[in-house]
């Protein structure tokens, strides 16, 4: 499971001097702007957003949780024995 967290940081960019990082899922995002107050302003509510996806997700079963434990570990099988495109998202839409 991805951490997800939200830095604010000055950097070098010549027209953006205020970067905002975060990890959203399995991405890795940035975005960049001209005023502290306008990043951090972003990086609150991006930390507010992710607060919340992580809590709606939290309520799952042990049962849930073993099962998606489960599917992940079947999903690295598949792909250590060459199966090329196989997700587990694609096999429960099949």
């Amino acid at each position: 499971m991805s951490r997800q967290s939200v830095t604010l940081k000055k950097c070098n960019h010549p027209r953006y001097p205020w970067r905002v990082t975060f990890n959203q899922g399995e991405e890795y995002a940035q975005k960049y702007f001209v005023t502290k107050a306008d990043a951090k302003s972003f990086a609150d509510a991006k930390a507010i957003e992710l607060l919340n996806e992580g809590r709606k997700h939290a309520d799952f079963s042990n049962e849930e949780r073993k099962a998606v434990i489960r599917c992940r570990e079947m999903a690295e099988s598949f792909a250590a024995s060459g199966v090329k495109g196989f997700s587990l998202d694609a096999a429960l839409t099949f």
